[in-house]
């Protein structure tokens, strides 16, 4: 539905100096999925979007939209953003406050490059306004809306055209945090049950890993990471992707002995962690092991294996209602590990935590 080939965009700096936003980029977006671009600020995420709704002017690349060639610097295609058949839906929402409710919405039905009959107009505006539970509200001044409202008026305008496509620049970054939590719902259900190819623009990896058939994490004007929300969770291709997904903790070790098995143990400044070491890796590599905060598992008094048990001292305890929130020192190293809200801890004791050998994530050391 999507695709996008080679894509490169630099801007220039006030001294002249050329500013790569994009360094050759590509994906495929197929019909009916929804794919986040997942980055800090300036990773080229909303760069990449607006090239695509033809907003901005790549360099080099191709883009394609539903089949249709809609952008080549090879070819000299270049098709306006009018002809894309997009819906977008930008960050600050660009709602006109002169008008009603019902008014901005039908603006691009009265406007637009596909102008529709003024009999076909309130059936389609009322249709778009029951999508995004707006009926109600049809007359009322836009001035006179709620910050959620607001969004879903911006959501209706981009869905009464009927697109093939839904862009979504970071739409919820103004709302509060619970309004976010219902919307993130909200556009995921609605997506999918209008079977709408969708493309999501975030900074925020919660919105990612809730929303997403697919995850693109970005830095740095490339696509450092692509694939499932739990994969990329789970499976981090480096330290920046496990940093920016989720909490990670970092243990570096040497790799001192391998087994037939697959299983290798690694010493590290927090005793023999025992592992599945990176494919090639060899006694003697130096490696990065990356550890969720939830995979740490508290030990009390039970009997411990000889291996992956890591010694603590508890320096804080916050508490987040279903767990605690637990900052440790590990040989001089500052972890984070959450355990059951149920399970008794106290600041300024020493603890033990074990490591399932299952749930080390282990890269070369860079």
């Amino acid at each position: 539905m999507i695709n996008v080939k080679n894509l490169k965009k630099h801007y220039f700096s006030y001294d002249k100096t050329p500013v790569q936003a994009l360094k050759g980029i590509s994906f495929q977006i197929e019909a009916g999925e929804f794919y986040t671009l997942l980055g800090p600020s300036g990773c080229g995420k909303t760069t990449t979007l607006r090239c695509i709704a033809g907003f901005e002017d790549p360099q080099e690349g191709e883009i394609w939209i539903d089949d249709k060639l809609v952008f080549s610097s090879e070819k000299q295609v270049d098709l306006p953003a009018m002809k894309r058949n997009f819906g977008i839906v930008f960050q600050s929402y660009a709602i006109w406050p002169h008008m009603s409710v019902f008014k901005n919405v039908a603006f691009p039905l009265a406007h637009g490059q596909h102008k529709v009959p003024k009999a076909e107009i309130k059936d389609r505006v009322m249709r778009a306004l029951k999508l995004t539970q707006l009926e109600g509200l049809a007359d009322r001044p836009a001035p006179f809306l709620s910050g959620g409202q607001q969004q879903r008026v911006a959501l209706a305008r981009a869905l009464v055209n009927e697109p093939r496509v839904l862009l979504l620049d970071e739409p919820l970054s103004n709302l509060d945090a619970g309004l976010r939590e219902d919307m993130r719902l909200e556009i995921r259900d609605l997506s999918k049950r209008l079977n709408i190819t969708t493309l999501y623009v975030t900074h925020d990896q919660l919105e990612a890993l809730t929303m997403s058939d697919r995850v693109a994490v970005m830095n740095a004007g490339l696509i450092v990471q692509e694939g499932s929300s739990l994969n990329i969770y789970k499976e981090p291709a480096s330290r920046f992707v496990a940093r920016f997904i989720g909490v990670a903790n970092f243990l570096e070790g040497v790799v001192s002995a391998e087994s037939t098995n697959g299983w290798a143990e690694v010493n590290t400044p927090a005793g023999i962690i025992r592992c599945r070491p990176p494919e090639g890796a060899v006694a003697g590599n130096r490696v990065l092991i990356i550890i969720r905060p939830e995979d740490l598992i508290f030990c009390q008094d039970e009997a411990l294996p000889d291996h992956n048990v890591i010694q603590a001292h508890l320096d804080k305890v916050v508490f987040t209602g279903e767990a605690l929130d637990c900052k440790v020192s590990v040989a001089d190293q500052k972890f984070r590990v959450k355990v059951h809200s149920s399970i008794a801890v106290e600041a300024g004791s020493n603890v033990r935590f074990y490591l399932p050998p299952d749930q080390c994530r282990v890269l070369p050391a860079s």
